[in-house]
């Protein structure tokens, strides 16, 4: 109950009292356990501290760890002398001068008995009284002075009733009031108080099978609410693994799907380079040295204004990927977002034949020399360049290719990396960073959308595909 209300202090000290209760039931490394877990605990107050060390001081002494116990005796006393807290002082001083007995060193054992013994009547503490007396009675049977042994518990009952004891001392001083008269041959004293020994064993055997059931049926409830917990995350774990089939199912099933999907675009595209390259090698062996061609649309205005292809050395590149003019208006490049949008194009003026052939022949020649792949390669910039302005150049842009200027752009940036990157194995090795700066992007994000919305797939699997195309070529 403590745990679930997160009642920190009940917890340990419960935990504690759990431990107190181990030891008294003689399960000495449980109670050991219980000890360590709880020492120095932040929070813990100094009397708490001090009822740990205790603990482990009784609990080393009954596993035969007298030098364990005795470290924790020095601290003990340590701490209780500066807090003066008396009864733990009592408490340690008895704990030493067991030590002593253990270690035979009887003078000394005495000595700290006595000490404890004068600090509990100081204190006028009647159970410690009785507890340090008992363990003097003892010494004192060790040394068999027997009769000094059995004054002292004598004393003991006569002074305090037999009620007024707890029956695990009483018991206790029976014992060795038996034992004592045995020793010395007076063997009624001794088998009146076995009898009486005896008797009182049996209420304390009763009280100790009480609290083992006791705890045992805590046992068995911890257990059972154990298991039901472990049930729920056995089931709120199983549910979270199908969870995750099922995603990474779903995850596997889009993949593949997308593979084929990307699979298919790769071939549509290749498709298109081929039908490219082989017009573009017709092309050369008619002379008409030139990567690019001029788009139908193009071309028949050419026709209709009697301009002979001929004389046009460089014509436009072909459309590999047709752009779509709505779509692909890259704000970045935009000086003049009206005269992008063809406003100007449909603009009511007329540009003379001759202006319109020449500055389609000088355009022609910016993309020889590759100039759109520079971010520079603006409206403004390339009108500028031109000696035109750009309502001229976005007009003739829109009426002889049937495109927005920034489209254009787009298309020819697009185009040449298809190209590029299927013949260019060196800038295949490139980051897609590197590839986009190269055609003139300023980030890899934009040229990765327009890639893809040009072809239907990213630059990055389009460029596996090519290698994986060539790797099957060679084998």
């Amino acid at each position: 109950m403590s745990k679930k209300l997160k009642d920190e202090n009940a917890y340990d000290y419960i935990s504690i009292k759990k431990g107190s209760i181990a030891y008294e039931l003689e399960r000495y490394q449980d109670a050991l356990n219980i000890y360590k877990e709880n020492l120095n605990k932040k929070g813990s107050s100094p009397v708490g501290q001090l009822n740990l060390k205790l603990g482990l001081v009784k609990t080393y002494i009954n596993l035969n760890k007298p030098d364990s116990a005795y470290i924790f005796i020095k601290s003990g006393l340590k701490e209780s002398q500066e807090s003066r807290f008396r009864e733990h002082e009592v408490h340690f001083l008895i704990q030493l001068g067991l030590i002593y007995i253990d270690k035979k060193k009887y003078s000394e054992a005495k000595s700290t008995f006595d000490k404890a013994l004068l600090i509990a009547q100081n204190i006028q503490s009647k159970n410690l009284i009785i507890d340090t007396n008992i363990k003097i009675s003892r010494l004192y049977s060790i040394q068999k002075e027997y009769d000094k042994a059995i004054l002292i518990l004598d004393s003991l009952i006569k002074k305090e009733a037999a009620s007024n004891i707890p029956v695990e001392t009483l018991s206790e001083i029976y014992y060795l009031l038996a034992e004592n008269y045995k020793s010395i041959k007076k063997f009624s004293e001794s088998n009146y108080y076995y009898s009486q020994f005896i008797e009182k064993s049996k209420k304390i055997g009763e009280k100790r099978i009480e609290a083992i059931d006791h705890l045992h049926k805590i046992d068995i409830n911890e257990i059972k609410e154990r298991e039901n917990e472990q049930k729920k995350q056995n089931w709120i774990l199983l549910g979270l693994i199908l969870f995750l089939i099922l995603v990474f199912v779903r995850f596997l099933l889009k993949r593949r799907k997308d593979s084929i999907q990307n699979q298919i675009k790769f071939e549509e595209l290749m498709f298109k380079i081929k039908k490219f390259e082989h017009q573009a090698h017709i092309k050369v062996d008619e002379q008409e040295q030139s990567t690019d061609f001029l788009s139908e649309e193009l071309e028949d205005h050419m026709v209709e204004d009697k301009f002979e292809l001929e004389q046009v050395q460089n014509p436009i590149m072909p459309i590999i990927t047709d752009l779509d003019d709505e779509i692909f208006i890259e704000k970045n490049n935009l000086e003049d977002n009206n005269t992008e949008s063809g406003e100007d194009a449909n603009s009511q003026f007329v540009i003379k034949d001759t202006t319109r052939i020449e500055i389609l022949e000088k355009l022609i020649k910016l993309e020889e020399k590759k100039l759109f792949l520079k971010q520079d390669f603006t409206l403004h910039n390339v009108a500028k360049r031109l000696k035109t302005n750009t309502a001229y150049l976005s007009k003739i842009v829109n009426n002889e290719l049937g495109k927005n200027f920034s489209t254009y752009v787009t298309e020819l940036r697009i185009n040449y990396i298809i190209l590029e990157l299927k013949n260019n194995a060196k800038l295949r090795s490139y980051s897609i960073n590197a590839i986009a700066e190269e055609i003139g992007y300023k980030s890899p994000e934009s040229f990765t959308k327009y890639f893809k919305i040009a072809t239907g797939i990213s630059p990055s699997i389009y460029i596996k595909k090519i290698n994986q195309m060539l790797e099957d070529e060679k084998k």
